[in-house]
């Protein structure tokens, strides 16, 4: 039970660090 919680942890982690790149590019896209 204990994995499950770290790896949703990790999931939330990489989506948080790769939603700030993944902005930048959509607003470079869209100018």
């Amino acid at each position: 039970m204990e994995t499950v919680p770290k790896t949703l942890a990790r999931l939330l982690w990489m989506i948080r660090r790769w939603r700030i790149p993944f902005g930048i590019l959509r607003t470079t896209e869209l100018i």
